[in-house]
């Protein structure tokens, strides 16, 4: 059956004066305003506890996990039946990290994913680097936290894509822009992006955005489907007729002209998106661009053939 969840993502300028206590304050605020549209899952800026502070600071607030701020922060996930991304600047012995906390809907610690990129400026007031990439299971799906700077290295999101993710996470300290709506296109998963800035997104996994804070709303939030496929209109769009005639307004089927691509998701609980590609025989445009790449690896392997033309009148 098709996997309908509601995600949502805070833009949190934080408080004023910047302190830690304004901060979580603010975004307790937020999460509070977020509940109300009952979000599976809401995601907080990057360290936005530490908002307006200075990054040489950042060092002297690190915290352990769990510490103060995910058991604040938890509280809240726990008070309203839902996970938060919650980033933190977390200490380990002698090292400080730059933490995505993904806490579950009892308010407890389920994952937490190091920084592997941070800035130049990090690392010269004492941020240590993260070691992997990691996607971790909730129970509506597979999620993937990165954070600000990792969104200019492409492999750790390919490597988010391979261990599964569905969605990811990306908590910031600036807007990401459209880097992010090429990562969401590219590797074919919804992206939700949280910033202490004006605009937050939430991308489709085609890259277009579906919802965004602004000027007049500091919370935005989508439903998403993550059974929603992509497919090439190559060899598929012949089917789209038909496919409308049967199902009508049980599918969503939309057609992305200028990148030759669209989306189909289904609205019937007893009809999945794979059970709709079997019947009218759709192949998806990850299969396809698999399919192509092996028949002109093949090809390249194959002996060559008489050149053509050779002797032809010039």
């Amino acid at each position: 059956m098709p996997r309908k969840i509601t995600v949502a993502t805070v833009s949190l300028r934080g408080g004023n004066p910047p302190t830690v206590e304004a901060n979580l304050a603010a975004a307790e605020r937020r999460l509070a305003h977020a509940a109300a549209v009952r979000p599976d899952i809401v995601c907080l800026p990057e360290v936005f506890s530490l908002h307006g502070m200075p990054a040489r600071d950042w060092p002297k607030a690190a915290e352990p996990v769990p510490g103060p701020t995910t058991e604040r922060i938890g509280a809240v996930a726990r008070r309203f039946g839902m996970y938060v991304v919650c980033p933190v600047m977390e200490r380990q012995g002698d090292r400080v990290l730059n933490a995505g906390v993904l806490l579950d809907r009892r308010g407890q610690v389920a994952g937490v994913y190091h920084k592997v990129h941070p800035t130049l400026h990090e690392m010269e007031v004492g941020v240590t680097p993260g070691a992997c990439t990691r996607v971790f299971t909730t129970d509506f799906g597979k999620v993937a936290i990165l954070i600000c700077f990792d969104a200019m290295f492409p492999a750790r999101w390919q490597e988010a894509k391979a261990l599964g993710a569905e969605i990811v996470f990306w908590a910031s300290a600036y807007e990401g822009g459209l880097p992010l709506q090429a990562r969401a296109c590219d590797y074919e998963y919804y992206v939700v992006a949280s910033t202490p800035l004006r605009y937050c997104q939430i991308l489709d996994i085609t890259g277009y955005p579906l919802a965004s804070t602004g000027y007049y709303t500091d919370v935005a939030w989508a439903r998403l489907d993550l059974e929603k496929r992509l497919f090439s209109t190559d060899y598929n769009m012949a089917q789209y007729p038909a496919i409308v005639a049967k199902y009508g307004q049980r599918v969503t089927f939309n057609v992305l002209s200028p990148e030759g691509a669209f989306t189909l998701e289904s609205n019937d609980p007893a009809v999945t998106v794979a059970d709709i590609a079997r019947e009218f025989k759709l192949e998806t445009q990850q299969d396809y661009f698999a399919r192509s790449t092996a028949r002109q690896d093949a090809t390249r392997r194959a002996p060559a053939g008489p050149a053509q033309g050779d002797g032809a009148a010039r």
